[in-house]
């Protein structure tokens, strides 16, 4: 896992808020200490709707290589 001063630089001064995801995802990995599968996330991010945990697992990949 890589160190806090990485999460705030990135935070600080890497990341645009081009996505309204980009908050959730970071607060999905920050309350379970950095680590989270992809299916994980896809949940997150679907809300636990079928049709949008379909897309996010399929898509997770292309939108989190960065991290």
């Amino acid at each position: 896992m890589r160190p806090i001063a990485d999460l705030l630089d990135f935070l600080t001064h890497q990341m645009s808020m081009q996505a309204v995801y980009q908050p959730v995802v970071i607060l999905h990995l920050l309350t379970r200490g950095g680590l989270a599968t992809r299916a994980d996330l896809a949940r997150t991010l679907g809300g636990y709707d079928e049709v949008g945990l379909e897309f996010w697992v399929l898509n997770i990949s292309d939108v989190y290589t960065l991290l």
